[in-house]
Parts: C-alpha cells; structure tokens; sequence
C-alpha cells in the first residue's frame, strides 16, 4: 500500500475508536512519506488518542515547523496543550488559529471555553456573540448558556437551555447540560426527571420520562442494579429507604467493595446471582429520586463521608435505566461531606483550570 493508503486507514481507525490500529497505520505513513504534514498531523491525533500526550504535541510542533500556517495542526497542538492543562499557550494557539480560519469547525467554540476556564467569562460571551454564525446552534446555546451562569445570570442560563430542549427535542447534548444546571442550582424535581428521563446521548429516539412509582408498593420486589460507579451508587442508595417505606421489597445487585456500606442501610438485600421473580421490576438506583419525584436530597448516609466525591476526575460513573429499556447517562454527582449536594463535573475542572491559568499568567 502507499502511504496515502495507510493514512486513510489509520483516520477510519480513530473513527471507529480503535487508537492503536490507527497509531500502526498512522507511523507506517510517516515513515513512507516523511515530509507530509498530513500524516504528521494524523500520527499526532494517534498519539494524543493512545494518551501520548507530549509525543502528540512533539509531532504537531514538527509539523508545523514545516508549515506554520497549518490550522489543522494549530487546533490540535492547542488541544492537546489543553489536556496536558497549559491553557495560556493553548488559548494562544487557538487565537491564532481562529484569526487564519474563522470558520473552523468548533474552533470558536472552544476558544471560548478556555477563556471561560481562565476565568475571563466575558471575554467568552463577546466571541461566541460575534462568531455565533461559525458555530453549531445547539452548542452555541449551550456555551451562551454556560456564560450566564457563570456571571451569576442562572435563571437566564437554565431558560435559554430550556427554550433550547423544549424546540429541539433531538438535542441530546443540551438535554444534558440542562439537567445537570438544574441539579446545582437545586431545582430537584425537575432536575432529577431530565436526568433519568432521557436515553442515551447518541441514540436517535425521542426522550422518554418514566412514570412515578405508585404510592404503595406492597407486594412489588424492585432490584436495584448499577452497572459501574460506586460514588453514585452510594448517593443514590441514601434513597433506597423512600422505596421501603412504601412497602417494596428492595433488592441491590453489587459488588463486594459496596456491600459493608450498603449493610448499614439495612433496608436492601444483596442479590448476587441471577433470580427468577415474575414480580420483580429492574431499574438503577439513579432513578429513585426521579420515580419517586424528589424535591431534595437526603442527608448523607452514615459511613460514607471519608469517600472522594464523584464529581472528581477520577469518578466518572454511569448507570442506566432498564425498566423500559431506556438507556441513560445520569449525572456525575457525589455526596460531598461538606454540603451533600449534586455538583457537576464542570464546576470542578473549572477551578482547577483557572488556577493553572492564573500560574501560566504569573510566569
């Protein structure tokens, strides 16, 4: 094969997430043409995707050593500045990008996040204003969104996110933001509805709410499954006692890292194996609070304050609906030992970010 050829496989590779088929393909290119940008700026986006982060930003310098005007190259040496944290050189980078190709798919979007994670909001409302016509609709709603809220407009936030989901029901994205809005701004009910109610972000189907559960459930043996995050499954299970109160049986499939905190709860029953129940009905300990239409949160359950929060980095948890089929991502929310409120992941990178901007301007 040329190399044009092994470049154009390693590009359908990183389409289809496989990273490093696409890293093969992408050096056996390099290496038959050395002196291509093009597959310079592919074996980067390799190494970036196989989590070589300063072998990536290495190759785009390269590349653009050879030609400095390669905004391909720009936008993902700034990215993959960005993930290594060094945002004042990758806004500058994206600057410079932005001034060459204005309409540069995303461009202007991103630009304005970072300026957003340096602390500068405003300077990121007048650049998604003025390039609002190079930028995707709904995520030109979504960042204006994230803007307001951030300068303290949060009843103007969560309204331009609610026309947006209310116009555009195949908006998944801005179906996301909107729940976890309305969670850190403490509008329950509503919040905890939009999460479990809609499907998974890339499935076509329109959004789908589940109906409340009844107000008695003598009778009704519920298992409680969570595919993965201990984090979430110990906010949520804080609710379990709601159900047991109504009479349900309650039943909670997980793991054995779960069970010596699930035990002081004393209102659940492990199940381990497989079980054969013709009443049994099977959804996530996430949509508690929704089936039971929540107006709060519980006090934390005692025996979990010394846990990390989920809405650190390293706790990206997920859990889905399966009472209806429905498959969803819920919120990236932990039981904080300080305040035992949802937050999003967003407010915690965000001041981790403007710190490290604050340094790089110090520098």
């Amino acid at each position: 094969m040329d190399a044009q050829t092994w470049n154009e496989l390693a590009w359908g590779f990183l389409r289809s997430g496989q990273a490093d088929l696409a890293l093969e393909h992408a050096r056996r290119a390099h290496e038959m043409s050395r002196s291509n940008v093009e597959y310079l700026n592919t074996l980067g986006v390799a190494y970036g995707e196989t989590g070589q982060l300063e072998l990536a930003e290495a190759t785009f310098r390269k590349a653009l050593k050879r030609k400095p005007a390669f905004v391909d190259a720009l936008v993902n040496l700034a990215k993959s500045l960005e993930k290594q944290e060094k945002l004042p050189e990758a806004r500058k980078l994206f600057e410079r990008a932005l001034a060459i190709d204005p309409g540069f798919p995303k461009l202007a979007a991103n630009l304005a996040k970072i300026h957003r994670d340096c602390g500068e909001t405003e300077r990121a409302r007048s650049l998604l204003e003025r390039s609002k016509n190079n930028i995707d609709a709904q995520d030109l709603v979504m960042a204006l969104a994230e803007c307001e809220f951030d300068l303290g407009n949060k009843d103007r936030a969560l309204e331009h996110l609610r026309v947006a989901v209310s116009e555009h029901a195949d908006w998944k994205l801005a179906r996301n933001s909107f729940a976890h809005m309305l969670l850190s701004t403490a509008h329950w009910r509503e919040g905890w509805i939009e999460y479990v109610g809609r499907r998974n972000l890339f499935d076509p189907r329109p959004t789908q709410i589940p109906a409340p559960l009844p107000l008695r459930l003598e009778g009704r043996h519920i298992l409680l499954r969570g595919e993965q995050g201990i984090g979430d499954v110990l906010f949520f299970l804080r609710f379990a006692p709601l159900l047991s109160e109504r009479g349900a049986r309650l039943s909670s499939a997980r793991t054995p890292s779960l069970r010596r905190f699930a035990r002081r709860a004393r209102k659940t029953q492990p199940i381990h194996n497989s079980i054969t129940d013709s009443g049994l009905a099977t959804f996530p300990h996430s949509s508690m609070p929704c089936r039971r239409r929540r107006h709060g949160v519980l006090s934390s359950m005692k025996g979990t304050s010394g846990l990390p929060d989920s809405g650190s980095r390293h706790w990206a948890p997920r859990l889905t609906l399966q009472l209806h089929g429905a498959r969803a991502p819920i919120p990236r929310v932990g039981a904080s030992s300080v305040s035992n409120a949802p937050h999003s992941r967003n407010q915690f990178r965000r001041r981790c970010s403007a710190r490290h901007c604050a340094a790089g301007r110090a520098r």
